[in-house]
């Protein structure tokens, strides 16, 4: 977690194997700036603090871009093996580059059930808003929350 000369908090979570994402969140003085970036593509939301509701999930779940590269390999596999048996590939050759894909393919279905956790955050109707992965930077992820909640606290009793 960053902290510039702005007294703006900083959150930054990659995701790798969402075409190498990066999602970063900024607490800025009077809303909440969400950025994300990947290789297909890229924007930014603001959020006001008085319209994010304080209560926010806890939620462990699974990476399901993974499976678009599962899909992807298996496909690679049946047209390999189709055009393998038409010209009569080598049975050697053959191996050679079928088994590092069905290695690929097995690795790609176990990242794809491996659980992660993240945080959920939604409006003051409860509408989904925004989350993202707290991984192995849970005391980060908890101090970045723990300042989003005395804004969001802040900015609600401005309100009133």
């Amino acid at each position: 977690m960053e902290q510039n000369a702005e007294f703006n908090l900083k959150y930054t979570e990659n995701y790798y194997g969402d075409l190498f994402g990066k999602l970063t969140l900024e607490l800025k003085d009077n809303s909440l700036s969400l950025h994300y970036k990947n290789l297909a593509r890229e924007f930014t939301k603001e959020y006001e603090y008085k319209n994010i509701n304080p209560q926010y999930t806890r939620f462990k779940s699974g990476r399901s871009y993974w499976s678009n590269y599962c899909w992807g390999l298996l496909f690679i596999i049946l047209i390999f093996d189709s055009i393998a048996k038409i010209v009569h590939l080598n049975n050697l050759i053959h191996l050679i580059i079928l088994v590092p894909l069905l290695l690929l393919l097995v690795l790609s279905l176990i990242l794809r059930f491996r659980k992660h956790e993240g945080l959920s955050f939604y409006d003051i109707y409860d509408n989904y808003l925004f989350g993202f992965d707290i991984g192995k930077k849970i005391p980060k992820a908890q101090e970045f929350v723990d300042e989003l909640l005395k804004r969001i606290e802040k900015a609600r009793k401005q309100q009133v």
